[in-house]
């Protein structure tokens, strides 16, 4: 009897947890289930992958806007890295958590849409001016879900109340600003932007529903 009460809670925290991050969980096992029947989980030359699903000023021109839709299921260099599938539990979720799907839903996407085509552009008149590096990278196709992933890590940070919001907020553009150290600049200037459009979305938009935060946020209370 004890046995199939705790198989029952067990069950039930499953069911609760499926209605509650739909999203996240699956967006977090197609990425992890393509990474691995593409190959792309454990190398990172797939560019011919790359061709066919990312996004580049030429993808943008032609208005094939179905790609900034799929090239988030597709991780680029250097393959899928587990702490992204983590990471995209951790902010996704969060996210899907205060705000419910659809509102998670929506930042994620149209945070990647605001990072890769903000970063193509200015990667395209950069280049048109004379930076060789940026001509190049604007027509790279390039692909990965770190772009929506860290929107809505923004996003989250954004509907924070008081201190916390700068608590949340204040680490993510400490790590993003000076991280053109380690990542390309194309990919600098893509977080940079999709964390400024997702936090803005979310600030302007978002607040006027309702949403839940947890107990360490504000305790007592689970709608602000």
């Amino acid at each position: 009897m004890r046995t199939d009460g705790g198989l029952r809670r067990r069950a039930g925290r499953l069911i609760d947890a499926g209605r509650t991050w739909p999203f996240t969980l699956s967006f977090t096992a197609a990425v992890t289930i393509i990474g691995v029947l593409s190959g792309t989980a454990w190398r990172d030359r797939h560019a011919d992958l790359k061709a066919a699903i990312g996004t580049d000023l030429d993808v943008l021109l032609r208005l094939r806007l179905y790609r900034f839709v799929v090239s988030p299921f597709y991780q680029s260099n250097p393959g899928v890295g587990w702490s992204m599938v983590l990471m995209l539990l951790l902010f996704v979720g969060a996210l899907e958590y205060a705000t419910g799907t659809r509102r998670a839903a929506a930042t994620f996407f149209v945070a990647d849409f605001a990072g890769s085509a903000g970063g193509i552009v200015l990667l395209a008149v950069l280049g048109e001016i004379g930076w060789g590096y940026a001509h190049h990278a604007a027509r790279t196709p390039d692909c990965g879900s770190s772009i929506g992933m860290f929107g809505c890590a923004a996003a989250v940070g954004a509907l924070l109340p008081g201190r916390w919001r700068w608590l949340a907020l204040g680490p993510l553009y400490g790590f993003l600003l000076p991280s053109f150290l380690w990542f390309s600049f194309a990919t600098w200037a893509q977080h940079l932007i999709n964390v400024s459009a997702a936090a803005g979305l979310a600030a302007l938009a978002w607040r006027r529903g309702a949403v839940r935060m947890p107990p360490l946020v504000e305790p007592g209370r689970r709608v602000v």
